[in-house]
């Protein structure tokens, strides 16, 4: 399946979508009207984070934290908590800035202490 079958799914559901849309990345993660494909959410979760989705960022941080759709990297986890944390105006911030903090105790132990 590609991006045209999710943009006809979506489209058949009242929604669009544009390139780099996060909605595209949330129809392969979740399998919406298109078989599940990690690696697929993980595509376009970065074209969305690169038109600046927080909600991307966020997920990419739990892809990398898990090793979902990308190999597991603590320090891209970290990276892309940390961008989310850093809109503090939306409501991932404080989740990111948690996660991050986790993140930052396994990269480097005791950091809390």
């Amino acid at each position: 399946m590609n991006q045209a079958k999710a943009r006809s799914t979506a489209q058949r559901r009242g929604r669009t979508l544009k390139p780099g849309s996060p909605s595209i990345r949330r129809a392969y993660s979740a399998g919406d009207g298109v078989p599940r494909n990690d690696e697929e959410a993980v595509k376009w979760a970065l074209r969305a984070a690169q038109r600046g989705s927080v909600r991307s960022y966020l997920f990419l941080g739990y892809a990398a934290l898990r090793g979902t759709g990308t190999d597991k990297d603590l320090v891209e986890a970290y990276k892309w908590f940390n961008l989310a944390a850093a809109y503090t105006e939306t409501i991932f911030a404080y989740e990111a800035a948690q996660e991050r903090g986790a993140v930052a105790e396994q990269l480097i132990p005791g950091l809390s202490d």
